[in-house]
């Protein structure tokens, strides 16, 4: 499995229609928010195809949110904050494992 590192931006809402369903990465430890360009580290196999989903769209987009607990490997919905952020894929650079 590769762990590719993401760079996503926040695109602007007041000019951006986004889609109604949008993939989900939870992010332990961090909280992004609107207008910042961020590296992302993503290594769990539900975020890496929620990566590939929004590559797979027209748009890149994802929404980014915080979950409650960084020790949880596979988080239930409940497990995760439930405000979060819209951002858009700008790069991808996949990275083998070491």
């Amino acid at each position: 499995m590769t762990d590719p590192e993401t760079t996503t931006t926040n695109p602007s809402a007041q000019t951006s229609q986004f889609p109604n369903d949008l993939p989900l990465v939870p992010l332990r430890e961090a909280v992004v928010f609107p207008k910042l360009v961020v590296p992302l580290g993503v290594g769990r196999e539900k975020s890496v195809a929620a990566i590939n989903a929004a590559m797979n769209e027209e748009k890149h987009y994802i929404i980014l949110a915080a979950q409650k607990d960084a020790e949880v490997d596979d988080v239930a919905p409940d497990q995760i904050y439930s405000v979060g952020t819209v951002a858009e894929i700008v790069r991808l650079r996949p990275q083998a494992c070491l």
